[in-house]
């Protein structure tokens, strides 16, 4: 039997009677616990299961559901507290059983018709959809695995653990492919192939679209410029992350090389220039400012004011287009 019909024939097996059904669900998840597609017919079991429990069924299995996502985030924010006290290894015994037990983990395990993943917020979604184009339907877990692999690497790239930290973030990563954060993260563990640094520095830029993370994309350019002895772009670059925020690394490495009588400025034409013969852009990455603004004018059009003011704000960070800041101001007086 194919994939379909066996859910079709489970499916049909169900009766209304939400007590039998229940028993019977159980059994049909028994009885294919070891089939080949077991991940596809235990998550439409689950499904089916689901609906045949009462309110009150329901209502305790959503705040269990609740309960996990409060306690990993409540474990996160301790690690942080704890890594800002260079207790790290502290912060290792509040992580570590977490993500031990997150490889136990099946709810949320993609099949051949869902793939689940832990966006934090709707613009890593979408341009998840827009650059891969996923055949199966995307499901968002709701629990934030992809945050609490990033912490977990985090407190073992203070422990010195390289090798096992790039496997935290490799799994951060499938959990949540389009968090700038954990990529930028991730770079910091490959500083020592420098082309490797360097081709995935301009590889990060399709997923920049927070002014705080494109403005640390350009200072890792930077950073490999200096390592490879190109200062004026090094300083091009650490100029340009300026538009975005604010840096005392970056303010440092320029005012020393402005107190150098060899040096000169590059100009911004030549910036354009130095863009153009290492292959990265000058600002924002094009599709994410497209993106931004085109969610924002459809939900802009369609009296969406929250989604509106959510996606036109990231696009007037990136820009500060007065086209964009007109909408704004439209949408702040309704």
């Amino acid at each position: 039997m194919t994939l379909e019909e066996i859910l079709q024939s489970i499916k049909d097996g169900c009766t209304g009677d939400k007590e039998k059904d229940q028993i019977y669900l159980k059994e049909q998840m028994e009885k294919y616990k070891e089939h080949e597609y077991k991940d596809e017919i235990l998550r439409e079991c689950g499904k089916l299961y689901y609906d045949c429990l009462d309110e009150k069924q329901k209502s305790e299995f959503e705040k269990s559901i609740d309960q996990d996502r409060e306690q990993m985030q409540s474990a996160i924010n301790e690690v942080d507290y704890f890594l800002s006290k260079k207790d790290f290894n502290k912060a290792r015994d509040i992580i570590e059983p977490i993500i031990k037990g997150m490889k136990q983990e099946t709810l949320f395990k993609k099949d051949s018709k869902n793939i689940y993943y832990s966006f934090n917020e709707p613009f890593e979604d979408v341009l998840f959809q827009y650059l891969e184009k996923p055949e199966q339907e995307v499901q968002r877990a709701p629990v934030p695995y992809s945050d609490a692999y990033y912490s977990y690497a985090k407190v073992l790239m203070e422990l010195k653990e390289m090798e096992q930290a790039k496997e935290a973030l490799k799994s951060a990563i499938q959990w949540n492919p389009t968090s700038s954060k954990i990529q930028l993260l991730y770079m910091e563990t490959m500083k020592e192939d420098l082309d490797r640094y360097f081709e995935f520095t301009k590889f990060i830029f399709q997923y920049c679209f927070r002014v705080e993370d494109l403005a640390q994309a350009y200072c890792n350019l930077a950073w490999y410029f200096d390592q490879k002895d190109l200062k004026r772009v090094a300083y091009g670059c650490y100029g340009i992350s300026l538009n975005y925020k604010e840096s005392q690394e970056a303010y440092d490495y320029m005012n020393e090389l402005d107190r150098k009588d060899w040096f000169q400025q590059p100009s911004m034409g030549e910036m354009v220039d130095f863009a153009e013969k290492y292959g990265f852009s000058v600002g924002p990455n094009q599709d994410v400012v497209g993106l931004a603004y085109g969610y924002g004018k459809q939900c802009f059009d369609d009296h969406m004011k929250e989604p509106a003011q959510y996606f036109l704000g990231i696009a007037y960070a990136l820009t500060s287009s007065a086209e964009v800041m007109d909408l704004l101001e439209q949408l702040e007086s309704e």
